[in-house]
């Protein structure tokens, strides 16, 4: 048998098997990604219904807070001769009460026409008190009393969620929060002010914390211009309130899908930079809109690199079995050809050995 064409031969063979190998592990390599990625979005899926259901929930317990207060009679009856002092204590105390049951609401307001405080309750970490009348101050140009003054009777006004400020300064320890205000109307349907209800949004933060515990990948709350409230690198979440400090987003970090989620509000989305899952909330529960600066975003975001690694973990025991099957299918297809071909040999010098005997024999 020539060297050469052995060589040739088993070279050939081992070309055919590797890329059949190549070809069934390419095969395996996407039916394992596929069914990694349809995992994690079943997974990403779950979990954004279950965060923006929680979050949905907790501003609907305000919004029926709201409207309870803002349908006492007793507010109509703080500028009456008779009853004005009256209905003044019998709100502070329904208003002291509230605030210590739902231990979610950092102040209780009520704001007349002109933007003056009438009444204010402070929760004063769960001993509320009544602030008293030469302390309470005229708020008529702050933005959260211009928006809701000029609200539809029945309709609700959300602030964008933020850190709280007091005296020029952001308050240490960090306090989230949102307002939620709505006007209030006399029987002749005549705005005479409003309520605000200062919600400590640590609450809905908690939520989102304990609900995406253990979730695959990063889970993040977005302000409706794309700067992190709550996130993994926590040294980037707040971001937009401190102006020293960088202004990075994932209208920066994430530039590609940032369009996507401005356009749809909410969907779920592969790139090459992994899958995205995203959804939208309006605190106030009106309509989403381009223009709603209060609505909050929520993003999960399972990067590429967690993908290959949990990939490359399922299919670590495949490789290895894989190779192990080809090598045996090289050995056995060798060993086959092999002995092909020594008996293709053999029966040639049988032939030879016989011919010469038939020509010995004719001799004689």
């Amino acid at each position: 048998m020539k060297i050469g064409r052995l060589v040739a031969i088993y070279l050939a063979l081992l070309i055919a098997t590797a890329s059949f190998g190549g070809l069934l592990f390419w095969g395996i390599h996407q039916q394992t990604l596929n069914s990694i990625v349809n995992e994690l979005k079943l997974e990403s899926n779950n979990l954004i219904n279950q965060i923006t259901k929680q979050i949905s929930l907790a501003f609907i317990e305000i919004h029926s807070d709201l409207l309870y207060v803002i349908e006492q009679q007793e507010l109509r009856d703080l500028d009456s001769v008779f009853t004005s002092q009256s209905a003044l204590l019998s709100l502070q105390e329904s208003w002291k009460s509230l605030a210590l049951q739902r231990r979610r609401y950092d102040q209780i307001r009520f704001l007349d026409i002109s933007g003056k405080e009438r009444i204010r309750i402070n929760y004063n970490n769960g001993d509320p008190i009544v602030i008293g009348e030469e302390y309470l101050q005229s708020k008529k140009s702050r933005y959260y009393f211009t928006e809701s003054i000029n609200k539809q009777p029945g309709t609700i006004y959300s602030s964008p969620l933020d850190l709280n400020i007091e005296n020029q300064q952001i308050e240490l320890p960090l306090k989230p929060m949102i307002r939620f205000a709505s006007p209030v109307v006399d029987s002749d349907n005549q705005t005479i002010g409003v309520i605000i209800l200062n919600y400590l949004a640590e609450n809905i933060l908690n939520d989102f914390r304990r609900v995406s515990a253990g979730y695959s990948g990063e889970a993040i709350l977005l302000n409706w211009q794309g700067y992190t409230l709550l996130s993994p690198e926590s040294a980037q979440d707040w971001g937009f309130m401190f102006p020293d400090s960088p202004q990075v987003g994932i209208n920066v970090q994430h530039a590609d899908i940032w369009q996507t989620i401005q356009q749809l509000y909410q969907g779920q989305v592969v790139n090459r930079q992994g899958l995205y899952t995203f959804d939208s909330i309006h605190p106030s529960g009106e309509k989403l809109s381009d223009y709603c600066t209060s609505c909050l975003r929520i993003l999960l975001y399972v990067p590429t690199e967690l993908i290959n690694s949990r990939l490359w973990r399922q299919l670590t025991n495949t490789v290895y079995i894989l190779c192990s099957t080809l090598v045996i299918v090289f050995v056995v297809l060798a060993m086959a050809f092999w002995n092909k071909e020594k008996r293709k040999i053999n029966e040639r010098q049988i032939q030879h050995l016989n011919q010469q005997i038939s020509t010995e024999h004719d001799l004689f």
